[in-house]
């Protein structure tokens, strides 16, 4: 928006400005508007001393209430309810001098303008102390005539909203709200991502599902979302929840060890924050008991719901098998559901995954190389770690190490 000289042609109604004076902060590089005069519709009433503002006109006849402190409206910026950098304001009023009229044609001197607002400021002066104004002889039909001052202040009213949400924000932080749960933020959902990424291993398809729908969590809706992790023993889907659950304050955690235990947990949820529910330790034959539990739970509460389903099975607690009967039976009994849900799949690890993570292990903890195979060999032939995967996997390396 270019700011220049107006010509004879200019129309009372349009932006008007008159500056009179410039002024630096004596002690920063902060500047704020001496006076000036907007004709301007759509803009609020404001005032803070030392604070750049804009006024608005009721209608083009009645004029505007002026403050001492208003907006500048340049050829490169409108400054509203701001201090700004005095550098950054020169530049942007280099068509601009002192007592300068901008835009206007008021068919008046210079003089006669600057008189116009000093007459204007004691009658607004006066109106605050209710006395009968007097303008002297200014023409109404060629000059703005300032409308009545409101009963209580624009500065007022905006201390009296900012009073109120400051109370408000006090009672959210004392609810928890402050930090209720934490990937809601989208800077906290990307410290969530990147703290899977780093932590979870040789899970690619279930890392994508997951970072998909923690993706999605900054959008959703109140409801109910069902994240079951699906796999075997030792594949990371406890180790996944427990990163998960490190980004939600604890008491908005529930982690249920007896899904008969509903009321418990239901008596518990928080209705104002989202839930994090966990549900480990299931098989394909608890689905019913767990379908009915989610039933229960209120609908309107936000709350996410990640069940933990061990797809295995053992006849003598050594030799371990994956059941796909079971996977089908828990994919057929959600699709039959209403819920929303995704179902995270965790790959079965193989003894070369498994002796990767060994040797990587050793490295960290600085093992002479000389007593790696010997350590990995002895960990993969003897603990049955093809069905126990990475679970207990840590312990059994520190006890090798002890004993060697």
């Amino acid at each position: 928006m270019e700011v220049r000289q107006s010509n004879s042609n200019a129309v009372i109604g349009q932006r008007t400005i008159i500056v009179k004076e410039l002024i630096q902060h004596p002690s920063s590089d902060t500047a704020y508007i001496s006076r000036q005069i907007i004709t301007e519709e759509s803009y609020a009433p404001a005032g803070v001393p030392g604070q750049c503002i804009l006024l608005k006109k009721t209608n083009i006849e009645s004029g505007i209430y002026l403050n001492t402190n208003i907006a500048l409206v340049t050829n490169e910026a409108v400054y509203v309810n701001a201090v700004v950098n005095y550098n950054n304001l020169k530049r942007d009023c280099d068509n601009l001098t002192d007592e300068t009229p901008m835009e206007v044609d008021l068919n008046s001197s210079r003089e006669e303008l600057i008189n116009t607002i000093r007459n204007i400021e004691e009658h607004n002066l006066r109106q605050r102390r209710n006395e009968m104004p007097n303008l002297g002889n200014i023409e109404t039909s060629s000059m703005l005539v300032p409308i009545e001052k409101p009963s209580i202040s624009a500065f007022a009213r905006h201390l009296l909203i900012l009073i109120s949400l400051i109370a408000i924000l006090g009672v959210y932080m004392t609810m928890g709200g402050g930090h209720a749960l934490r990937v809601q933020k989208k800077l906290q959902i990307e410290n969530l991502k990147s703290d899977l990424k780093e932590s979870l291993h040789h899970q690619d398809e279930a890392l994508n599902v997951i970072m998909k729908n923690i993706d999605r969590m900054e959008y959703w809706k109140e409801g109910i979302k069902v994240l079951p992790f699906i796999g075997t023993t030792g594949v990371g889907k406890t180790f996944t929840v427990n990163i998960i659950k490190k980004h939600f304050v604890s008491r908005f955690v529930h982690e249920v060890t007896n899904i008969r235990d509903q009321q418990k947990v239901i008596d518990k949820l928080q209705g104002c924050f989202c839930n994090l529910i966990i549900v480990d330790n299931l098989k394909a034959s608890d689905l019913s008991s767990f379908l009915g539990f989610i039933e229960n739970l209120p609908k309107s509460y936000d709350i996410l719901i990640i069940p933990i389903f061990n797809i295995h099975d053992t006849t003598d607690g050594v030799t371990y098998h994956v059941s796909e009967e079971d996977f089908k039976l828990i994919r057929e009994k959600f699709d039959a559901s209403n819920l929303y849900y995704d179902l995270v799949i965790y790959d079965a690890l193989d003894y070369l995954t498994i002796e990767k993570w060994l040797r990587k292990q050793l490295y960290k903890k600085d093992i002479d190389e000389c007593r790696h195979d010997m350590l990995v060999q002895s960990i993969l032939n003897h603990d049955n770690v093809k069905y126990k995967g990475f679970k207990g996997l840590n312990l059994k390396l520190l006890s090798r190490l002890n004993n060697n």
